[in-house]
C-alpha cells in the first residue's frame, strides 16, 4: 500500500482529501473525492478511471468568515449560469458548499490539471528559454477574453496575478493548447456603485493581466529583444503590453486604451491568425512543459493511497 499523507488542516467530513492543490493567506485547496464514492468492497479492485471522474478541488476559507465564501461562490455562479464559451475561462463550481463543523466555510470546484502561469514561466526562465510566441498569443486571447467578459458584467477579480491564471491541459477549446482558467476569487468585493472606484478596481485587474502576459514574453529573466523589421506585429504587441501596464497602473496619467476589451480588439485578429499557424512541434513542446502525464500519474497514486486508507479505517471501526 502506498503511504497516505493525512492533511495538516481540517477538511469537510463529506470529502476524502487526496493531495494539496494550493494554499494562500485567504484559504487552502485540496484535491478530493466525495467520501461516499471512496467506499469499496474488499473483493473489488479500485477502479481509478471511475474514481478519477469524481475528483474535485475543495476550498476552505481560512478566516472562517462565511460571507467571504458566499461572495466568491455567488460571483462564480453568476458567470457559470450565463453559460457560453467565455464561462470556461472561469473555474467552475461543483458544490455550493456550506459550513463544516471542523473545517469551516467551504465549497468545491472542478479540478484544473496543469500549471499556473507563474510556474510555467519559471520552468522556461531557469533554462533561459523563450516561451513559444504562438502560445503567448493563445494565452492573451483566452485571458483577455475572460477578463473583458468579467468586467462587462461589473465583476472584479481583485487579485489577478500569475498564480491565479491556470493552464488546464485536460480541456482544450483550441486543439493542442490548454484552456486558460482564472481561479481564486477570494478577494472579490461587490462594487460600491462609485464609478471611479470601479474603474480603479478594473484597472488593477487589467494591470495583472498585462503583467502576466508580458512575463511570458521574456527570455529567461530578461525582457525580450524585439525586431520590429522582422516581426512588426509582435513588437507592437509586446510594446503595447508595456504601455498599457503603465497606463492601468497609473490612471492619473490619463492614457487611453488600457481596458482589456480595447487591447483585445487591437490584437484579436492578429493573435487568432498567429495561433492558427501553430506548428506541431510547438504544440508538443507546450504539452511537454505542462507535464500532464506526470501530474495524472502522481494524482492517481495519491488517489489510490487515499481510497485504500479510507477503506482500512472503515474496517478498523468497531
Amino acid at each position: 500500500m502506498t503511504g497516505y499523507e493525512l492533511p495538516e488542516v481540517p477538511l469537510p467530513e463529506k470529502y476524502l482529501p487526496i493531495s494539496i492543490a494550493g494554499e494562500g493567506s485567504r484559504g487552502y485547496t485540496y484535491f478530493c473525492i466525495p467520501s461516499k464514492h471512496a467506499t469499496i468492497s474488499t473483493a473489488n479492485e479500485i477502479d481509478l478511471k471511475s474514481l478519477r471522474a469524481k475528483i474535485c478541488v475543495v476550498k476552505v476559507v481560512a478566516s472562517r468568515r462565511k460571507d467571504a465564501l458566499d461572495r466568491e461562490v455567488a460571483t462564480l455562479m453568476a458567470v457559470q449560469l450565463q453559460g457560453g464559451s467565455l464561462a470556461k475561462r472561469i473555474v467552475q463550481v461543483l458544490d455550493l458548499g456550506g459550513v463544516d463543523e471542523l473545517a469551516g466555510p467551504y465549497y468545491a470546484m472542478a479540478p484544473v490539471y496543469g500549471k499556473d502561469l507563474g510556474a510555467f514561466v519559471r520552468s522556461y526562465a531557469i533554462q533561459e528559454k523563450s516561451v513559444p510566441i504562438e502560445f503567448i498569443w493563445h494565452v492573451f486571447l483566452e485571458l483577455f477574453s475572460g477578463l473583458a467578459y468579467l468586467h462587462s458584467q461589473r465583476i472584479i477579480h481583485g487579485d489577478l496575478c500569475t498564480g491565479n491564471v491556470m493552464f488546464d491541459s485536460s480541456r482544450q477549446d483550441f486543439p493542442g493548447l490548454p484552456n486558460v482558467v482564472i481561479i481564486d476569487f477570494g478577494s472579490y468585493e461587490v462594487p460600491t456603485g462609485n464609478e471611479e472606484d470601479l474603474k480603479e478596481e478594473m484597472a488593477s485587474d487589467a494591470w495583472g493581466a498585462y503583467d502576466a502576459v508580458h512575463r511570458l514574453t521574456w527570455t529567461g529573466y530578461q525582457e525580450a529583444e524585439l525586431d520590429p523589421e522582422r516581426d512588426p506585429d509582435w513588437a507592437n504587441f509586446v510594446n503595447g503590453l508595456n504601455d498599457m501596464k503603465r497606463a492601468s497602473g497609473n490612471l492619473a496619467r490619463g492614457l487611453k486604451g488600457w481596458e482589456p476589451k480595447d487591447f483585445l480588439s487591437r490584437f484579436r485578429h492578429i493573435a487568432a491568425e498567429r495561433r492558427k499557424a501553430t506548428p506541431p512541434e510547438v504544440l508538443e513542446e507546450v504539452q511537454g512543459a505542462l507535464n500532464l502525464k506526470e501530474i495524472r500519474k502522481t494524482l492517481d497514486e495519491k488517489l489510490r493511497a487515499a481510497v485504500e486508507w479510507h477503506n482500512l479505517q472503515l474496517c478498523l471501526e468497531p
